[in-house]
């Protein structure tokens, strides 16, 4: 009874006389059908209490063979995906993890393999560090290209603001720097504090990547200049 009310909303009419007792027809035509070929009676006809309740089980067979699943079916079928959920996310953050760390100690292999599984090359830390920040910051160059390649996020921020750039200006790790000004990292970029690439390469007395950087921004300041966007509108200087 209970059964049916959960399917239909509703309970059928029930006569009770001497133990026995009879089940009237609802009008909900699949359910109906199902309880009166497991009761084996017709509309009106009676049957013992004891009978009914050993036909209770064949109804939940057949109810399940009509709708294709039952509760319990379902039940299963949810904590199934659920655990699919919970691993695959536990597997991604594995992945994640690995991919941070072959770049922080530079194990090109390794990153070039997570590549190709199609992790992404734009995760971040805790510290919003990202796999490019910590090959740049460590001067793994192969690294820092086998990122690139796979469209690291070349202009990246970390939690202060900061780019790889920044990183390796900071270190005076020259070929690294010029990488990834040719990947379009920006020598202009200011961090949370105001300070520059170009900032932090004076600072610690790097040269040569001051030289390099000041080249770059002084290109960029030319190529945006009216002047010389006059001229490729072909205007008059």
């Amino acid at each position: 009874m209970i059964m049916h009310e959960m399917l239909t909303g509703k309970l059928p009419e029930v006569d009770f006389e001497r133990g026995m007792v009879k089940i009237t027809r609802t009008g909900n035509e699949p359910i109906d059908n199902v309880i009166e070929e497991a009761l084996r009676v017709k509309q009106g006809e009676r049957i013992s209490i004891r009978e009914l309740r050993s036909k209770i089980e064949e109804i939940y067979n057949r109810w399940e063979s009509l709708t294709g699943k039952t509760a319990r079916s379902l039940k299963k079928t949810e904590v199934g995906e659920t655990k699919k959920e919970n691993e695959a996310r536990t597997t991604n953050q594995e992945l994640n993890r690995q991919l941070i760390e072959a770049a922080r100690y530079g194990n090109a292999e390794k990153v070039w393999e997570l590549m190709e599984m199609e992790v992404s090359p734009n995760i971040k830390d805790d510290y919003g560090l990202s796999p490019l920040h910590h090959a740049a910051m460590h001067g793994e160059f192969d690294t820092v290209e086998i990122l690139l390649e796979y469209s690291a996020d070349v202009n990246a921020r970390d939690n202060y603001g900061e780019t790889p750039l920044h990183y390796a200006a900071m270190n005076g790790d020259l070929d690294t720097v010029k990488l990834l000004i040719k990947y379009g990292a920006d020598p202009n970029t200011k961090n949370n504090d105001g300070k520059t690439p170009l900032d932090y390469a004076e600072k610690n007395g790097h040269y040569d990547v001051v030289k390099e950087l000041k080249q770059k921004v002084k290109k960029e300041t030319e190529t945006g200049s009216p002047k010389n966007l006059r001229q490729k509108a072909g205007g008059n200087t």
